[in-house]
């Protein structure tokens, strides 16, 4: 009988120590806290420079850390505009007016970045548009007259390119 009891005995060791290794939770570390006001600084010092990438991705961050910053937002989707991510752009400027509706320079970039990407759907659809020559003339109308439009929103502006500021607005 005490060979039973030593069998049993081992084999209770063995099932207590393998539960044990499993059994122990791990408690995740805490995260650091973010900088946000040295974030911020490494965003807009990025952004200033002209380095639109890396204020993309310094504001990315920002607005992680602080989703409510609607301004932080908006320079994200300034600086997508200017890496030529309109998708990213426009994602952006929508986010910044779920935040704050009356944010007109995000509506307006809003407006211009769509209107961009429209002329690119046109001018793609006129290159592929060789079987239907009615389609293609729509095409070239339409495109035509939003590169007009996008021209004369354009004009006289220091830096038109893809940051859709209005002529005389500040970023």
């Amino acid at each position: 009988m005490s060979g039973v009891l030593r069998r049993r005995a081992a084999g209770l060791l063995v099932v207590l120590a393998l539960a044990g290794c499993g059994g122990a939770e791990r408690v995740p570390e805490a995260e650091a806290p973010v900088d946000t006001t040295r974030l911020a600084s490494e965003a807009e010092a990025r952004y200033a420079a002209g380095d639109w990438g890396a204020a993309a991705q310094a504001y990315q961050r920002l607005v992680t850390a602080e989703p409510s910053n609607a301004d932080a937002w908006f320079r994200l989707a300034n600086a997508r505009a200017r890496v030529g991510d309109p998708d990213g752009a426009v994602s952006a400027y929508r986010a910044v007016l779920a935040r704050d509706a009356a944010y007109a320079k995000a509506g307006f970039n809003l407006g211009m970045v769509q209107l961009r990407d429209a002329v690119e759907t046109f001018r793609r659809l006129e290159a592929q548009a060789d079987t239907d020559p009615e389609l293609r003339a729509q095409a070239t109308k339409l495109r035509a007259t939003l590169e007009a439009l996008l021209a004369e929103q354009t004009a006289g502006a220091s830096a038109p390119g893809p940051g859709m500021q209005r002529p005389g607005a500040t970023p």
